[in-house]
């Protein structure tokens, strides 16, 4: 049944992605898909729990499948169109073409064995899994008094990946941590890639950034730091893009692109906050950026406010 409800997911969050018009590469679309894929799920289930709607739905996985022919109606009803994009195409190498990426691969490899050989035993990792439990639960609580008050404070993100996949019968659960890992450095790459126009300094950059220790030790911990340091630091690449095309816009860069560009990056920084609380105020450092930005142009730009606002939805809800 967990496979099925991962193509449910990611298949409404490939619909997502391609319906914000942006032509990323393949490697880093997929990147994407599988981080907002993970953000969509933990929504569903905050809903599918908030709501209560397991007095009336037997299962999570029947929102998720009501969700998912919502979407696909959608998709028929207003098809997906590109008005261009921003982003050239030209030959690159896939990361996965690069020859430091067998480095990162085994380190990868590496993550998913400590994952899978050496649980965690440390308070937080402990205090997360019996977060997972309590929400795993047929009649899931927030307020559960099985979570010291001190946990019930954070936001519910990992807490509610660890409920889904041990409701899956995944005993594993801190799996998806190397996952992250592998996305982070997928779309570090492609926007190295956009800057330098150069797969060799892109990758050569990928490979320093992902050998580097301390950051690969905690692709294999339960660390609240880590997921919500991975959800913001991609925001922050997306938001740097649209600050660039704001800063030096070109005929090749719609207003509809730096829209779903504003969009996209909020998402992130709210994915953060979804995991961490003090990312909030994190999250409200390139708000206020965005606007001293776009005041400081000397002639008004129209599209300023649409996308503050959908940032600031975004980033903040």
């Amino acid at each position: 049944m967990i496979w099925i409800e991962f193509y449910l997911i990611f298949q409404i969050s490939l619909w997502f992605v391609t319906h914000l018009g942006l032509k990323f590469p393949t490697g880093e679309r997929n990147a994407l898909v599988v981080l907002l894929g993970l953000g969509i799920k933990c929504f569903l289930l905050f809903i599918f729990i908030a709501l209560g709607f397991e007095r009336f739905i037997v299962s999570p996985v029947v929102l998720s499948i009501v969700v998912f022919f919502l979407c696909f109606a959608l998709t028929k009803i207003r098809p997906i169109g590109f008005e261009g994009s921003s982003f050239e195409r030209l030959s690159r190498k896939g990361f996965y073409e690069f020859s430091g990426f067998w480095i990162i691969f085994i380190l990868l490899i590496l993550s998913l064995a400590n994952t899978y050989f050496f649980p965690i035993t440390g308070a937080d990792g402990v205090w997360h899994h019996v977060k997972g439990m309590v929400y795993a639960l047929p009649f899931a609580d927030f307020e559960s008094k099985q979570i010291i008050s001190q946990f019930r404070q954070y936001p519910p993100l990992i807490g509610l990946l660890y409920g889904w996949l041990i409701s899956a019968g995944v005993d594993r659960v801190t799996v998806f941590f190397p996952v992250l890992y592998l996305c982070l450095l997928y779309i570090f790459y492609y926007r190295c890639y956009e800057h330098v126009k150069s797969s060799t300094i892109a990758g050569i950059a990928t490979l320093i950034l992902g050998t580097t220790p301390y950051l690969w030790w905690h692709s294999f911990l339960p660390f609240l730091d880590w997921s919500a340091g991975v959800f913001y630091a991609v925001g922050m690449l997306y938001w740097f893009l649209l600050i660039k095309n704001i800063l030096e816009p070109t005929q090749s860069i719609s207003a509809k692109q730096n829209r779903s560009l504003a969009v996209l990056s909020g998402l992130l920084f709210g994915l953060a906050s979804w995991t961490r609380p003090e990312f909030v105020l994190y999250s409200a450092v390139p708000i206020f950026l965005l606007i001293v930005v776009f005041d400081c142009q000397e002639e008004y730009v129209d599209e300023r406010n649409s996308i503050i606002i959908r940032f600031s939805i975004a980033a903040l809800i």
